[in-house]
């Protein structure tokens, strides 16, 4: 009986550890941004006066490649972003030279973790040309 009982406490436990590496993590290690994302592609949400669920994977893609592995930068531009982005906890802004993400600080915690990387004209380009067609059906 002790061991049926281990045994179904371990694959609890394993079930909760495995529940942890499906979820998206975007942040900053050591001065280089990171996005993992699980196996599932997560919900991503474009927000402004309505919002539209993004389905286009390519935009997922295109995001990640544009954001993982770079420099982050701490500092904040004084631009607008012409795009919003909600992809679970993150808030993505799309901006003319690269993308801010901005996400809660923790658990109880009040504050906000803010960083931005810089990315190429065509980086951007390629997000912006996935999503100008959706404003502009959305606005007719």
């Amino acid at each position: 009986m002790k061991k049926i009982v281990l045994l179904l406490l371990t694959l609890t436990l394993l079930s909760f550890i495995g529940c942890d590496s499906d979820k998206l993590d975007i942040g900053v290690k050591d001065g280089v941004a990171f996005f993992d994302c699980p196996q599932s592609k997560p919900q991503i949400v474009l927000s402004g006066e309505s919002e539209t669920v993004i389905e286009d994977e390519a935009f997922f893609d295109a995001l990640i490649s544009a954001i993982d592995g770079k420099a982050a930068v701490e500092d904040m531009c004084n631009c607008e972003a012409l795009y919003n982005i909600r992809i679970d906890k993150y808030n993505i802004g799309l901006h003319t030279h690269g993308i801010s993400i901005t996400y809660p600080m923790g658990h109880n915690i009040k504050g906000l973790n803010v960083f931005t990387v810089d990315c190429t004209d065509e980086e951007m380009d390629a997000l912006f040309e996935i999503l100008t067609p959706m404003t502009t059906s959305t606005q007719s």
